[in-house]
């Protein structure tokens, strides 16, 4: 079903009649409702009261949008920082990732105003909010799309990071020693040899679970899309 069954008015308010609008046409305002028993007529919509043309006009880039765009995204990521760790500090990465959000329009008609809205959802994982589930959102509007076209939209990025301890001096023993000779031959040094103490590396990384859109027309959502099955289950979880 692609419109509400609801009541229609004739121009001179005289007449009545119970339909669903499929179709609208702006080039030519003719629409197309399925009617009592399942009968399918096109006729202007001059006919019609006022008010119902009105509703017509608005619902019908509605119900072409519905039938016609499709999503598609790709994701990218991008290493933005990376420190060089001394001995016992943290070590640690930076990523900004975003995708391109593909909208396509199956019909042999441009569509107008279709805002794209947008929700990352990331999974922090540092040791004060571990496994905490974030929402980031974003919007853009597509001026135009146009009959059989394809239009896109980038995100803004959404910051990610990965921890891990850098290797440790044991207290004592384990870990061995060397002699470091220096380049002329004359004297050298004993030092003790780090190694990794058990325990003492740990790894926090938050995670891309993926992305959610939703597209609108007329302030409506008209089609809903995601980067993967699970972040969907997610969203629709969280709404």
């Amino acid at each position: 079903m692609f419109g509400e069954i609801r009541t229609y008015v004739s121009k001179d308010g005289e007449k009545t009649f119970r339909g669903e609008l499929i179709e609208y046409e702006a080039s030519t305002k003719k629409a197309k409702m399925r009617i009592a028993r399942g009968k399918v007529l096109t006729f202007p919509i001059e006919i019609l009261s006022r008010q119902d043309q009105k509703y017509v006009e608005e619902q019908g880039p509605i119900i072409q949008a519905k039938r016609s765009l499709s999503i598609d995204t790709k994701h990218y990521s991008k290493r933005t920082e990376k420190n060089k760790p001394a001995q016992g500090q943290w070590h640690f990465e930076k990523y900004d990732h975003n995708y391109i959000v593909a909208v396509e329009n199956n019909r042999d008609e441009m569509l107008k105003d279709v805002t794209v809205e947008y929700v990352f959802f990331v999974e922090r994982n540092r040791r004060q909010y571990q496994n905490k589930i974030e929402k980031i959102s974003g919007s853009d509007t597509i001026d135009l799309v146009l009959s059989n076209g394809t239009e896109t939209i980038t995100t803004k990025s959404a910051n990610l990071e990965s921890w891990s301890d850098n290797p440790v001096m044991p207290s004592g023993g384990g870990g061995g020693w060397c002699f470091t000779e220096d380049p002329y031959g004359l004297w050298g040094t004993f030092n003790q040899r780090p190694i990794m103490v058990k325990g003492a590396k740990s790894k926090y990384r938050d995670k891309l679970l993926g992305l959610v859109v939703h597209l609108k027309v007329n302030g409506k959502i008209i089609k809903t899309g995601a980067s993967n099955d699970k972040v969907l289950a997610l969203s629709e979880e969280t709404e």
